[in-house]
């Protein structure tokens, strides 16, 4: 079941978004993607190949070195990608259920997950370009372990896994004995760092 937006995305031609215009891959070729649920084709996806990749690139670096975001005040930028972040908030049940059709997860852990984790990673970088100084800053994202600066791949507490073949799990919701106070744990019962 798809809301009328999805549809609607589905049943239009997938295109490539280069130098600003969206088209097909320059050989023409497409490949499906299947909902892994029904084995139903969801849409014919673009197959870009090396020469799209060099347009887009070109493209890229053209735009980069004469337009208006590398003479862009570092403030201003900052403010434009948190606001992607915003607008990916303000959206996500749509990409959410794409994501589900895609790839099988529920839609309530593609939204809640894969699209707020995006715009998370978008607002984390939106703030490097004032702090551009040869240092590196630790992410504020879940997950994030504050003393690696990475991602962990398990959460502290974590009691489900998502998928046999994925490595990310979730702190079960009713938390575990891993989140309650005891030998090696810190403040408010969470696990220590190693």
């Amino acid at each position: 079941m798809s809301s009328a937006k999805v549809k609607e995305f589905l049943n239009s031609p997938i295109r490539m978004l280069i130098d600003g215009e969206w088209v097909a891959a320059r050989s023409g070729q497409t490949f499906d993607t299947h909902d892994p649920a029904t084995g139903e084709v969801l849409a014919a996806v673009p197959l870009g190949r090396a020469e799209d990749i060099d347009l887009a690139v070109a493209a890229a670096r053209r735009v980069f070195d004469a337009g208006e975001w590398s003479a862009m005040r570092p403030n201003t930028r900052e403010k434009l990608i948190w606001r992607i972040a915003d607008l990916m908030d303000s959206y996500a049940e749509d990409p959410g259920e794409l994501e589900s059709l895609d790839n099988g997860k529920s839609v309530g852990v593609a939204t809640a997950v894969d699209v707020r984790f995006a715009a998370e990673c978008f607002r984390y970088y939106a703030g490097w370009p004032t702090k551009l100084t040869g240092t590196t800053n630790n992410p504020s994202m879940l997950l994030a372990d504050p003393a690696q600066g990475v991602p962990r791949l398990h959460a502290p507490g974590a009691r489900r896994r998502l998928r046999t073949d994925h490595p990310v799990e979730l702190p079960h919701p009713h938390g575990g004995p891993e989140d309650r106070p005891g030998p090696g744990h810190g403040e408010h019962g969470r696990p220590q760092a190693c």
